[in-house]
Protein backbone atom coordinates (compact mmCIF):
# COMPACT_ATOMS: atom_id res chain seq x y z
CA UNK A 1 0.00 0.00 0.00
CA UNK A 2 1.56 3.09 -1.08
CA UNK A 3 2.06 6.14 1.67
CA UNK A 4 2.26 9.23 -0.60
CA UNK A 5 4.33 11.99 -0.36
CA UNK A 6 2.03 15.08 -0.96
CA UNK A 7 -1.81 15.51 -2.37
CA UNK A 8 -4.20 13.03 -3.08
CA UNK A 9 -3.80 11.49 -6.93
CA UNK A 10 -4.65 8.10 -7.48
CA UNK A 11 -1.70 5.79 -6.38
CA UNK A 12 -0.71 2.22 -7.37
CA UNK A 13 -1.96 0.26 -4.23
CA UNK A 14 -1.40 -3.59 -5.45
CA UNK A 15 0.06 -5.14 -8.33
CA UNK A 16 -0.65 -9.06 -8.42
CA UNK A 17 1.28 -10.59 -11.40
CA UNK A 18 0.12 -14.12 -12.86
CA UNK A 19 1.18 -16.00 -16.13
CA UNK A 20 -2.29 -15.05 -17.63
CA UNK A 21 -2.75 -10.99 -16.43
CA UNK A 22 -1.40 -8.75 -14.33
CA UNK A 23 -4.02 -6.57 -12.07
CA UNK A 24 -3.47 -2.94 -10.53
CA UNK A 25 -5.21 -1.32 -8.15
CA UNK A 26 -5.46 2.30 -7.68
CA UNK A 27 -7.20 4.93 -5.14
CA UNK A 28 -6.39 7.41 -3.13
CA UNK A 29 -4.66 6.59 0.21
CA UNK A 30 -5.49 7.82 3.24
CA UNK A 31 -2.08 7.43 5.15
CA UNK A 32 -0.44 10.46 6.51
CA UNK A 33 2.06 12.44 4.18
CA UNK A 34 5.97 12.23 5.21
CA UNK A 35 5.49 15.48 6.57
CA UNK A 36 2.84 14.86 8.96
CA UNK A 37 4.33 11.99 10.33
CA UNK A 38 5.23 13.16 13.81
CA UNK A 39 1.43 12.38 14.20
CA UNK A 40 1.63 8.42 14.38
CA UNK A 41 -1.69 8.45 12.92
CA UNK A 42 -3.53 8.37 9.46
CA UNK A 43 -6.21 10.56 8.87
CA UNK A 44 -8.97 7.99 10.49
CA UNK A 45 -7.58 8.08 13.63
CA UNK A 46 -6.00 4.68 13.32
CA UNK A 47 -2.52 3.94 14.76
CA UNK A 48 0.03 3.52 11.82
CA UNK A 49 0.29 0.18 11.35
CA UNK A 50 3.84 -2.10 10.95
CA UNK A 51 5.19 -5.29 9.59
CA UNK A 52 8.07 -6.40 11.60
CA UNK A 53 9.75 -8.52 9.23
CA UNK A 54 12.83 -11.39 10.00
CA UNK A 55 15.90 -10.68 7.52
CA UNK A 56 17.33 -14.19 7.87
CA UNK A 57 21.07 -13.23 6.93
CA UNK A 58 23.69 -10.59 6.06
CA UNK A 59 23.31 -11.12 2.62
CA UNK A 60 19.55 -10.83 2.79
CA UNK A 61 19.43 -7.33 4.47
CA UNK A 62 22.10 -5.91 2.42
CA UNK A 63 19.98 -6.65 -1.15
CA UNK A 64 16.89 -5.25 1.00
CA UNK A 65 18.56 -2.56 1.83
CA UNK A 66 20.00 -2.16 -1.21
CA UNK A 67 17.16 -2.88 -3.58
CA UNK A 68 14.60 -0.91 -1.05
CA UNK A 69 12.47 -3.98 -0.82
CA UNK A 70 11.18 -6.69 1.41
CA UNK A 71 9.85 -9.66 0.56
CA UNK A 72 7.69 -12.52 2.64
CA UNK A 73 5.16 -15.34 2.01
CA UNK A 74 1.87 -14.25 0.79
CA UNK A 75 0.51 -17.32 3.30
CA UNK A 76 1.79 -15.42 6.12
CA UNK A 77 0.31 -11.92 5.37
CA UNK A 78 -2.56 -12.75 3.47
CA UNK A 79 -4.97 -11.07 6.26
CA UNK A 80 -3.15 -8.16 7.02
CA UNK A 81 -0.94 -6.79 4.41
CA UNK A 82 -3.33 -4.01 2.76
CA UNK A 83 -2.88 -2.47 6.20
CA UNK A 84 0.65 -2.25 6.27
CA UNK A 85 2.08 1.46 6.27
CA UNK A 86 5.88 0.42 6.95
CA UNK A 87 7.91 -2.28 7.07
CA UNK A 88 10.75 -2.87 10.07
CA UNK A 89 13.50 -5.10 9.70
CA UNK A 90 14.54 -7.69 12.62
CA UNK A 91 17.84 -9.01 12.57
CA UNK A 92 18.32 -12.15 14.91
CA UNK A 93 20.55 -13.35 17.31
CA UNK A 94 21.84 -16.63 15.57
CA UNK A 95 23.03 -14.98 12.33
CA UNK A 96 23.69 -11.01 13.67
CA UNK A 97 25.00 -11.57 16.57
CA UNK A 98 25.53 -8.30 18.43
CA UNK A 99 23.95 -6.89 15.72
CA UNK A 100 20.77 -8.48 16.69
CA UNK A 101 17.51 -6.34 16.71
CA UNK A 102 15.72 -3.36 14.85
CA UNK A 103 17.54 -0.95 13.34
CA UNK A 104 16.07 -0.22 10.07
CA UNK A 105 12.41 0.80 9.04
CA UNK A 106 10.74 2.43 5.65
CA UNK A 107 7.48 4.07 4.40
CA UNK A 108 5.69 1.31 1.83
CA UNK A 109 5.45 2.77 -1.48
CA UNK A 110 3.71 -0.06 -3.75
CA UNK A 111 3.19 -3.44 -3.01
CA UNK A 112 2.51 -6.43 -4.81
CA UNK A 113 2.18 -10.23 -5.14
CA UNK A 114 4.14 -12.43 -7.30
CA UNK A 115 5.70 -15.46 -7.65
CA UNK A 116 9.26 -16.31 -5.72
CA UNK A 117 11.27 -17.15 -8.63
CA UNK A 118 9.90 -13.35 -9.82
CA UNK A 119 12.45 -11.87 -7.28
CA UNK A 120 15.02 -11.82 -8.93
CA UNK A 121 17.29 -9.95 -6.70
CA UNK A 122 17.51 -13.11 -4.18
CA UNK A 123 17.46 -16.02 -7.15
CA UNK A 124 15.56 -18.56 -6.58
CA UNK A 125 13.04 -21.42 -8.61
CA UNK A 126 10.04 -21.22 -6.05
CA UNK A 127 6.66 -20.64 -7.57
CA UNK A 128 5.15 -19.73 -4.25
CA UNK A 129 3.43 -16.50 -4.07
CA UNK A 130 5.25 -13.91 -2.04
CA UNK A 131 4.48 -9.98 -0.92
CA UNK A 132 7.06 -7.82 -1.92
CA UNK A 133 6.82 -4.47 -0.18
CA UNK A 134 9.00 -1.69 -2.30
CA UNK A 135 10.49 0.39 0.51
CA UNK A 136 10.62 4.62 -0.48
CA UNK A 137 13.21 5.29 1.82
CA UNK A 138 15.13 2.84 4.78
CA UNK A 139 15.46 4.63 8.10
CA UNK A 140 17.46 4.04 10.42
CA UNK A 141 16.98 3.95 14.29
CA UNK A 142 19.68 6.10 16.36
CA UNK A 143 19.43 3.15 18.83
CA UNK A 144 18.50 -0.32 18.15
CA UNK A 145 15.41 -1.89 19.44
CA UNK A 146 16.91 -5.16 21.55
CA UNK A 147 15.87 -8.90 21.35
CA UNK A 148 16.28 -8.53 25.12
CA UNK A 149 16.19 -12.67 25.48
CA UNK A 150 13.26 -12.52 22.78
CA UNK A 151 12.62 -13.29 18.77
CA UNK A 152 10.62 -13.32 15.99
CA UNK A 153 9.51 -16.20 14.89
CA UNK A 154 8.17 -15.01 11.57
CA UNK A 155 6.82 -11.79 11.44
CA UNK A 156 4.88 -9.51 14.15
CA UNK A 157 2.18 -6.54 13.26
CA UNK A 158 2.85 -3.20 15.61
CA UNK A 159 2.21 0.36 15.28
CA UNK A 160 5.07 3.39 14.06
CA UNK A 161 4.35 4.90 17.46
CA UNK A 162 5.60 1.78 19.61
CA UNK A 163 8.53 1.36 17.18
CA UNK A 164 9.84 4.88 17.38
CA UNK A 165 9.31 4.61 21.32
CA UNK A 166 10.48 0.94 22.33
CA UNK A 167 13.81 -0.23 23.36
CA UNK A 168 12.96 -4.02 23.49
CA UNK A 169 11.24 -6.13 21.35
CA UNK A 170 8.62 -7.52 23.84
CA UNK A 171 7.11 -3.63 24.05
CA UNK A 172 5.84 -4.25 20.14
CA UNK A 173 3.71 -6.88 21.52
CA UNK A 174 1.44 -4.24 23.23
CA UNK A 175 -1.69 -4.78 21.60
CA UNK A 176 -4.38 -2.40 23.55
CA UNK A 177 -4.69 1.30 24.64
CA UNK A 178 -4.81 0.00 28.41
CA UNK A 179 -0.95 -1.18 28.04
CA UNK A 180 0.20 1.37 26.09
CA UNK A 181 -1.15 3.89 28.40
CA UNK A 182 0.55 1.52 31.50
CA UNK A 183 3.84 1.96 29.72
CA UNK A 184 3.95 5.66 29.21
CA UNK A 185 2.67 5.82 32.51
CA UNK A 186 5.53 3.81 33.56
CA UNK A 187 8.27 5.46 31.40
CA UNK A 188 7.41 8.59 32.87
CA UNK A 189 9.45 7.46 36.01
CA UNK A 190 12.33 7.01 33.87
CA UNK A 191 14.00 3.29 35.35
CA UNK A 192 14.71 0.39 33.83
CA UNK A 193 11.34 -1.38 32.66
CA UNK A 194 11.40 -5.00 31.42
CA UNK A 195 8.48 -6.83 29.99
CA UNK A 196 7.41 -10.40 29.68
CA UNK A 197 5.57 -11.78 27.00
CA UNK A 198 3.85 -14.82 26.78
CA UNK A 199 6.34 -16.27 24.12
CA UNK A 200 10.19 -16.18 23.32
CA UNK A 201 9.64 -16.51 20.20
CA UNK A 202 6.97 -13.27 19.23
CA UNK A 203 3.58 -13.89 17.20
CA UNK A 204 0.73 -11.89 16.27
CA UNK A 205 -0.75 -14.07 19.35
CA UNK A 206 1.97 -13.03 21.50
CA UNK A 207 0.83 -11.29 24.85
CA UNK A 208 2.36 -9.17 27.65
CA UNK A 209 2.30 -11.00 30.72
CA UNK A 210 4.58 -8.99 33.34
CA UNK A 211 6.35 -6.20 33.80
CA UNK A 212 9.21 -5.79 35.81
CA UNK A 213 9.83 -2.43 37.16
CA UNK A 214 13.01 -2.14 40.18
CA UNK A 215 11.57 -4.60 42.56
CA UNK A 216 8.26 -3.92 41.30
CA UNK A 217 6.21 -6.32 39.31
CA UNK A 218 2.56 -5.93 37.43
CA UNK A 219 0.51 -8.30 35.92
CA UNK A 220 -3.17 -7.78 34.27
CA UNK A 221 -5.52 -10.81 35.11
CA UNK A 222 -9.67 -10.60 35.12
CA UNK A 223 -9.61 -6.83 34.48
CA UNK A 224 -7.29 -5.68 37.86
CA UNK A 225 -4.10 -4.70 37.55
CA UNK A 226 -1.90 -6.34 40.32
CA UNK A 227 1.16 -4.42 41.65
CA UNK A 228 3.81 -6.31 44.26
CA UNK A 229 7.01 -5.76 45.61
CA UNK A 230 6.65 -9.77 47.10
CA UNK A 231 5.76 -8.29 50.10
CA UNK A 232 3.02 -5.83 49.95
CA UNK A 233 0.25 -6.08 47.59
CA UNK A 234 -2.06 -3.54 45.33
CA UNK A 235 -5.00 -4.64 43.19
CA UNK A 236 -6.33 -1.95 40.94
CA UNK A 237 -9.03 -2.05 37.97
CA UNK A 238 -7.46 -1.46 35.05
CA UNK A 239 -10.66 1.26 34.13
CA UNK A 240 -7.92 3.15 36.10
CA UNK A 241 -5.63 3.51 33.72
CA UNK A 242 -8.22 4.86 31.32
CA UNK A 243 -9.53 7.42 33.55
CA UNK A 244 -6.44 8.42 36.52
CA UNK A 245 -3.66 6.47 35.09
CA UNK A 246 -0.98 8.50 37.95
CA UNK A 247 -3.39 6.29 40.58
CA UNK A 248 -1.17 3.54 39.19
CA UNK A 249 2.48 5.14 39.66
CA UNK A 250 1.83 6.33 42.97
CA UNK A 251 1.49 2.61 43.83
CA UNK A 252 4.46 1.85 42.26
CA UNK A 253 6.29 4.13 44.39
CA UNK A 254 4.41 2.97 47.93
CA UNK A 255 5.74 -0.30 46.88
CA UNK A 256 9.07 0.95 45.58
CA UNK A 257 8.89 2.76 48.91
CA UNK A 258 9.21 6.06 47.62
CA UNK A 259 7.36 9.50 48.61
CA UNK A 260 3.87 9.44 46.38
CA UNK A 261 3.84 11.91 43.83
Amino acid sequence: MALPLSGYKDYQLLVIKTKELTLTIKGKPVHPTVDRLNLHRDESGEWVKVLVGVVRNKEQLKVNLDKGFYHIPYDLVRKGFFNVDYVALYQPGNTFGDDSGIRYYGPICDTEVLKRKDIREIPSESEKLYVRFRIREWQKRREPIKPAGYGVRTHIYTTLYLLMQAEELPELSLTSERETRLWKELRRLGKSIRWKASNRQLTNQSKVQEVEFDQVSLRVENEELTITNGEQEEKIPVTILESKPRTVLKAVLRLLGNPVL
